[in-house]
């Protein structure tokens, strides 16, 4: 004969990940079988771990200047060096859309700097981001297309970004060119 059913649930928040564990005892009192002793006939222990980590970005939230590097510099299909000490300043457009800037800088040969200035980026909450633009790179002042994709991310307390930007055109009206570029913020 059952005495009594006991149902236990602990609910425990750490960080921010989510662990459920449920502990259910059946006690069987008079059992037949032995000899009508009571004793704990059964434990079953069910642990469930479930991430509920949503990193969820804003455009208020990732509003500033992010220092950093310039690196991974194609120009024409060769590489070329880093220009360290970049700032890159994120500024607000819309609700969900970003204005990315970083002031010129020289690459290779160029005969000027670039500029890149690429305005109503989407900003996805878990924070990655992309598109197409037809301006966003400005060289001898004129405007060149931008094709951007990157991330916001955290490390410790500090948000981070990191992007790739590609671009292409003619400058002095001959002269043609493609170009990538990657950023990670120190």
């Amino acid at each position: 004969m059952y005495h009594f059913f006991k149902s236990v649930a602990f609910v425990a928040i750490t960080g921010m990940a989510l662990v459920g564990c449920q502990k259910e005892e059946l006690n069987i009192a008079d059992n037949p079988a032995n000899g009508g002793n009571s004793q704990k006939a059964n434990t079953v222990a069910v642990v469930s771990e479930r991430a509920s980590v949503t990193s969820n970005f804003t455009v208020d939230g990732v509003v500033g200047n992010y220092k950093g590097e310039i690196n991974q510099v194609k120009m024409n299909g060769e590489n070329k060096a880093s220009v360290s000490d970049r700032t890159v300043k994120i500024t607000k457009n819309s609700n969900n859309k970003f204005n990315l800037t970083v002031d010129g800088f020289s690459v290779g040969k160029m005969p000027a700097n670039l500029y890149i200035n690429v305005e109503g980026i989407t900003l996805n909450s878990d924070g990655t981001f992309s598109g197409r633009f037809n301006k966003g790179v400005s060289l001898l002042l004129t405007n060149y297309p931008a094709i951007i994709n990157g991330k916001f991310f955290k490390s410790g307390n500090d948000t981070k970004i990191e992007f790739t930007l590609q671009s292409y055109g003619r400058y002095l009206i001959f002269k043609k060119f493609t170009a990538s570029v990657h950023f990670d913020s120190y």
